[in-house]
């Protein structure tokens, strides 16, 4: 597979970890951590207290960490409590911890841990001092997806000449680094690097950082960011996120990711028409950002995404792009299952959500026009849409029963 085929694979999966998720009560409501990052031995020292909002009366609580951490101690209201390390994982890479919610005292646990960079197996993301990039998929904090989303207060303390990037507010006071996420994640981004070279766009309201790009390539992101977040802007109304920390490598990597106010974005030589489309379909994240990503209703969030990049770029190249985009879809959602089969049987294809659901709505737009689509998307917006039954009932209220009957045929196709 070449590195064409290999990122139209994976790029859009970036946030889908499990095929089948099934959602627990219980849910984690905040970290608030400490963290060392050592680059000199290659390691990292970490203690997270997190918060619950509920806990389970008689299950356990398990958490995923990466195979290679060493757990220091774990407690709650300053007692040490037991664990157990078990062999089961969430990624490839990682463990499992598993602690009796008996154990634990004001909804607050405690956990103090280190482990190695050099351990770190996806090639994505393996050690480079000159830019070292941490997230879920390195699986360098404790986390359950199925407990949902969580704010997170984190200090960093990293090397003097090195700088940080991350989802949130980042602040620094002499090599302290501050990072405050008021917004509920499912994810803890973080970049080092001593080599960030930034610049500020879209009216300093988008930071752009990366180490190695030409200044032609440069032009080109700092050009293409602009104009695709303005258009966005103008079509759908403020995105609820008002900054944007984008981070540009050149690694030989498949895949790009967007978390709530930052996307890693991976480019080649030069900025071609297919990164531009991924860029376009991270930025749109910044919209369409507000469902559960654990189950088929996440299609609100990539689905939305992807035809937003498709309505970016038939903005800037016109229809002769447009039409190769739909029928690349076309092609793509051939044989994938249907929206409404992966809520029946309470699984999750990433395909299907992201190429079903961008083609649900281009059938919409043809249906209804393009002036009639666009107002009704920038409603969908505003609405705050979080649920597919609460799509269609939008639908029905504002483009008829009609519409909404269709929609819901093709969405059993």
């Amino acid at each position: 597979m070449n590195y064409k085929d290999q990122k139209t694979k994976i790029l859009l999966s970036a946030i889908s970890l499990l095929n089948c998720i099934i959602v627990f009560s219980q849910s984690i409501k905040a970290y608030d951590g400490h963290i060392n990052v050592d680059i000199n031995q290659r390691k990292i020292r970490a203690t997270f207290e997190i918060t619950f909002n509920t806990l389970p009366q008689d299950d356990t609580i398990k958490l995923f960490i990466h195979q290679s951490a060493n757990i220091a101690r774990i407690s709650s209201n300053s007692n040490t409590i037991e664990y157990k390390e078990l062999s089961e994982q969430f990624q490839e890479e990682d463990k499992a911890i598993e602690i009796s919610p008996e154990d634990i005292r004001n909804k607050k646990l405690t956990i103090a841990y280190s482990h190695s960079l050099d351990r770190i197996e996806n090639e994505n993301f393996q050690f480079n001092e000159n830019w070292h990039e941490l997230n879920l998929y390195t699986a360098w904090f404790p986390l359950n997806m199925e407990y949902g989303r969580f704010e997170y207060s984190i200090s960093a303390q990293i090397p003097e000449n090195y700088k940080l990037v991350s989802s949130g507010t980042v602040s620094n006071n002499r090599g302290f680094w501050q990072i405050n996420q008021k917004s509920p994640s499912f994810d803890i981004p973080i970049i080092i690097s001593p080599q960030f070279k930034s610049i500020s766009v879209a009216q300093e309201s988008i930071k752009i950082h990366h180490i190695d790009l030409n200044s032609e390539t440069e032009k080109a992101i700092e050009n293409a960011t602009n104009s695709h977040y303005d258009f966005l802007n103008k079509t759908l109304g403020k995105s609820s996120t008002t900054n944007l920390t984008l981070a540009v490598n050149q690694f030989n990597r498949p895949m790009s990711y967007a978390r709530k106010g930052f996307i890693s974005l991976t480019v080649r030589n030069s900025f071609s028409i297919k990164d531009e489309q991924i860029l376009a379909h991270e930025i749109g994240h910044l919209w369409w950002n507000k469902v559960s990503v654990s189950n088929w209703e996440d299609w609100l969030n990539e689905g939305f995404a992807e035809y937003s990049s498709i309505l970016i770029l038939r903005n800037t190249y016109g229809d002769e792009n447009f039409d190769k985009n739909i029928r690349t879809l076309e092609h793509r959602i051939k044989d994938l299952p249907s929206l409404y089969k992966l809520k029946k049987e309470n699984t999750k294809n990433q395909s299907s959500i992201t190429y079903k659901g961008a083609y649900l709505l281009y059938l919409l737009e043809t249906k209804i026009g393009r002036e009639k689509f666009s107002t009704f998307l920038r409603i969908v917006h505003q609405k705050n849409i979080k649920k597919t039954s609460d799509f269609l009932m939008l639908v029905k209220d504002e483009l008829g029963e009609d519409v909404e009957k269709f929609l819901n045929e093709q969405m059993n196709k």
